[in-house]
């Protein structure tokens, strides 16, 4: 990469090599640099263990990440952000 995080040249090509748009995906982050991060790319953030965080969901342990995934891809939860 040419670009460190926050720039979001690394997302993109993980987008661009799955064939996927930035609302297909999450981005799961703890700190200030993963939300910009995050914003850049243009993917919805899930704050890890910070509150503090302008996210669009939070997950207080990764053992809740699977159930997040699962309620997002069946499309019954929205952003809460």
């Amino acid at each position: 990469m040419s670009h460190p995080k926050p720039h979001p040249e690394s997302f993109w090509r993980i987008l661009n090599h799955f064939g996927l748009e930035p609302q297909e995906a999450i981005y799961i982050g703890d700190s200030r640099v993963d939300e910009e991060f995050a914003r850049n790319a243009g993917v919805p953030l899930v704050a890890y263990r910070n509150p503090e965080l302008n996210a669009d969901y939070y997950l207080d342990s990764f053992a809740a990440a699977p159930a997040l995934i699962t309620a997002l891809t069946a499309g019954m939860i929205g952003s809460s952000g």
